[in-house]
């Protein structure tokens, strides 16, 4: 609960405490089974305070930190233990972005839902819902722009476009006009 506090220096302490401890499994992998069982306590725990805190800021942060750190594929342990999470917080994530008003807390949003730690096959039955996410990170910040051109590019590398057409199709036409303004030249409003 420490977390909510957005301006307080405590916040700030515990989050950098929280990216440290989650950066060590990347330098020391045999850390791993060590963060192992408190995986899901975690990402439960903060989706659970994000959702009652007027400033949710810190605990959607606190899981960016936590997906960064696990994500690239090298930590099949934690991988395993995130699965069953998955569908859950990606429905609340969605959720989350549909009711946020601020900018930034939308971005961060959006970059959640495209960096989530599971492999392709793990996402495959909720690609449909990833594809609003994609089509509003096209139309985001640079950053997020980059984040959804990455994801479209490994869909559409690793996926048979049978597969991949129907889920696309229900924002294919924004997505394309979505892309094309990528084309423009900047500065481009």
């Amino acid at each position: 609960d420490e977390l909510g506090a957005a301006d307080e220096p405590q916040a700030a302490m515990l989050l950098r405490l929280f990216k440290l401890v989650f950066g060590s499994i990347t330098l020391f992998p045999e850390n791993e089974p060590v963060l192992r069982p408190h995986l899901a306590t975690i990402v439960t725990s903060a989706m659970r305070y994000a959702s009652s805190q007027p400033q949710p800021m810190n605990y959607f942060a606190l899981l960016r930190a936590l997906f960064k750190s696990i994500g690239g594929g090298k930590f099949e342990q934690l991988y395993k233990e995130f699965l069953p999470l998955l569908p859950r917080l990606l429905h609340s994530v969605i959720r989350c972005y549909a009711c946020a008003q601020q900018q930034a807390l939308k971005e961060l949003l959006l970059e959640l839902c495209l960096t989530l730690p599971a492999r392709l096959s793990a996402l495959l039955p909720y690609l449909n819902l990833l594809m609003r996410p994609v089509l509003h990170a096209l139309r985001s910040s640079s950053e997020q722009v980059s984040m959804a051109l990455r994801s479209l590019e490994f869909w559409i590398d690793h996926l048979h476009p049978d597969f991949l057409q129907p889920l696309m199709a229900p924002v294919l036409r924004e997505l394309v006009i979505a892309l094309c303004k990528q084309l423009k030249p900047h500065p481009y409003p």
